[in-house]
């Protein structure tokens, strides 16, 4: 009995980082696909995963989870504030042109 509503627990928690995953997956691959447009716009795995934990620590709990969970919005300003900087002004228009794009075609 305790085995199963812990189980319960472990999901419910589990699906509410299901649209943050997707959203991350989506800005990581658009933030590669940058790099296809000039090499000066390479990014590691590590800088991608130390914005994603910056956005993790800059969350706010969800109730009486210790965990935090944070927005799709959230996660997607800290990467495109962070890439932005490297970026020239005219290909911030392109990176956005990138991301609005990509979801599309994941349909």
């Amino acid at each position: 009995m305790v085995a199963e509503q812990t189980e319960k627990d472990i999901d419910e928690v589990r699906s509410k980082y299901i649209p943050v995953a997707v959203n991350t997956q989506i800005l990581f691959f658009c933030v590669a696909d940058m790099a296809s447009i000039d090499p000066m716009y390479q990014y590691s795995l590590e800088w991608f995963i130390r914005i994603f934990l910056g956005g993790i620590a800059n969350a706010e709990r969800a109730g009486k989870i210790t965990i935090p969970i944070p927005s799709c919005l959230l996660i997607t300003q800290f990467v495109m504030l962070n890439a932005s900087w490297s970026y020239l002004l005219s290909t911030r228009v392109v990176m956005c042109g990138v991301c609005c794009r990509q979801p599309a075609s994941e349909n």
